[in-house]
């Protein structure tokens, strides 16, 4: 069920076609214009198979709420609008715009729902695990593909 749930907000992410559709997946940059509904996600097969195994970790300071750490998966995004004053189609090649958000379920809730935190904030660096591949905080970058009239 744990795992479900969040398959399915990440999907619901993926194919919301919105700039800041939640579970980290938000394109942020200050001088952009993005046009509504134009974002375009999708996910490798190999990132849905990391997506598809993750292992649920329990919180052991509030053992209702089950989360992981995903790493493995990665989105690509697509944008039509424009980038400092350049009107274009543009793919997201750096940033966290690719990477999901950590994915916490409070189990115990009667409707359970996915919260999701910021890239990397349930690592801990003491479990012994590789600490997330980029910095959260790196800056964006957008490749234009094609040129619009």
């Amino acid at each position: 069920m744990w795992r479900d749930l969040i398959i399915a907000d990440v999907d619901e992410c993926l194919d919301s076609g919105e700039a800041a559709p939640g579970c980290g997946l938000d394109i942020v940059y200050d001088n952009d214009d993005i046009e509504e509904r134009s974002v375009q996600r999708s996910m490798s097969t190999s990132s849905r198979q990391s997506l598809e195994s993750i292992e649920p970790e329990i919180d052991y300071n509030n053992p209702n709420l089950v989360g992981t750490w995903i790493s493995g998966v990665t989105v690509d995004t697509l944008f039509e609008g424009t980038v400092d004053g350049e009107r274009s189609i543009y793919e997201v090649t750096i940033g966290p715009e690719l990477r999901l958000d950590d994915p916490i379920v409070d189990m115990t809730d009667e409707s359970p729902e996915v919260t999701w935190e910021g890239y990397g904030a349930s690592w801990d660096p003491d479990s012994g695990e590789e600490a997330p591949d980029d910095e959260p905080d790196e800056e964006s970058e957008f490749l234009p593909t094609g040129m619009l009239q």
